[in-house]
Order: C-alpha cells, then structure tokens, then sequence
C-alpha cells in the first residue's frame, strides 16, 4: 500500500510539474503544424489531381470532336449492318 502510495504521489507532482506541461505544450503545437501540413498538401494534390483529369478529359473531347468533324468521319458509310455478328457491340445492340 506505501508503494503505491508513493507512486501516486510522484505522479501527482510529475503531472504538475513545468517539465510535463512543457512536453503538453510541445505535443499540441507538433499536431496543430501536422494537421494542418497534411490539409495543406491533401488539399493541393487533390486540386492538381482534378485539374490534369479536366485536362485530359477536354483533350480527349477535342480530339473526338476533331475526327467526327473531319473529312474521314463525313465520308464513311460504316453502319451496323457492316458490324460483324460476333462482336460484343452487335450483341449488345441487339439485345
């Protein structure tokens, strides 16, 4: 019983101590500068991540466009009969 008596007594002056309020002190501000370092970079890349998609996207419409204005595109006269009947796209187009 005196022993652990004796440890709640140096934990008591341990908790009231400068030192641990110092390491208290050091801890909140280390999380505050992660949490918000992380945001930051979570933030950024998703911002650079959704603009390179919208990039790609509007170059991948540009250039679909570019074929179905084209001369090639105006001038084929590929219809469904022309599909073979073994392909996944006439099955599908049928059912």
């Amino acid at each position: 019983m005196k022993f652990l008596k004796s440890i709640w007594n140096w934990l008591i002056d341990f908790l009231h101590s400068i030192r641990f309020r110092i390491t208290l002190w050091f801890v909140f501000i280390l999380a505050i500068v992660l949490v918000a370092f992380s945001g930051f970079i979570y933030f950024n890349q998703a911002r650079d991540l959704q603009g390179d998609s919208v990039g790609n996207i509007q170059q991948k419409f540009a250039r679909l466009l570019g074929y179905f204005r084209s001369a090639e595109w105006q001038n084929s006269t590929l219809g469904l009969s022309d599909v073979p009947n073994n392909t996944p796209l006439f099955n599908k187009a049928m059912c």
